[in-house]
Parts: C-alpha cells; structure tokens; sequence
C-alpha cells in the first residue's frame, strides 16, 4: 500500500516538474526562441540575429531589462560592452530578452530577464 503510495508521488512529481518546464519555456518566448537567443554571440550581424530571432519589440539605445533591482551586474555589461543600440524582444511576463550592437551592426553584448 506505501509503495503504491509513494509511486503515485513520484509520478504526481514528475507530471508537475514536466508542466513546469514547459510553462517556463513558453513564457520565455519558446523553445524555438529560447534555443536561438543562445546561439547569438559576439560578431553575429544584426540582420542574422533577427533572422534568428524575428522583427524585435523595440529598438532604444539605452539598455534595459524587465527589472533592475537583480541584474545590476548585466547594466554594468551592458554599460562596459561598447553597444551603440539595442534590440528589445518582450515575451513572458515582463521578461525582455536584450542584444546589443556597435555602430557596424555587429553583436556586442546580450543579457535577458525580467520579475
């Protein structure tokens, strides 16, 4: 009786830790959007970046992130990194994903987060 008990646990624990995953990968843009940001690095070309990623949110040449109060190390970056502008992608729940570039279109710095 404990043990089938314990199995239904175990198998309600898993169903639920499974949920959540997915949950958090579709308020983050995706699996398809959230594997892509990955790839972004340094030196990738702004038209490449939006092909991977789809026609921004907004475009500011000031950094931001849903909050700061938590990502004060990712300002610093941002602030260090050289970028000329920034290219915003809202998904979720206040989570904004950021890239930044230089003034030849080029990937200086990326950083995302939100609440």
């Amino acid at each position: 009786m404990i043990k089938k008990a314990c199995i239904k646990v175990f198998f309600f624990a898993l169903v639920l830790s499974v949920l959540w995953g997915a949950i958090y990968l579709y308020s983050t843009g995706g699996p398809r959007f959230f594997f892509n940001y990955h790839r972004i690095e340094p030196g990738d070309s702004k038209h490449s970046v939006i092909e991977m990623l789809g026609q921004p949110d907004e475009q500011n040449t000031i950094f931001r992130l849903g909050q700061q109060k938590g990502y004060e190390s990712e300002y610093e970056k941002s602030n260090a990194s050289g970028s000329k502008y920034y290219l915003f992608w809202n998904k979720g729940i206040d989570v904004i994903y950021s890239v930044g570039f230089d003034g030849n279109d080029r990937v200086t710095f990326k950083a995302y987060g939100g609440t």
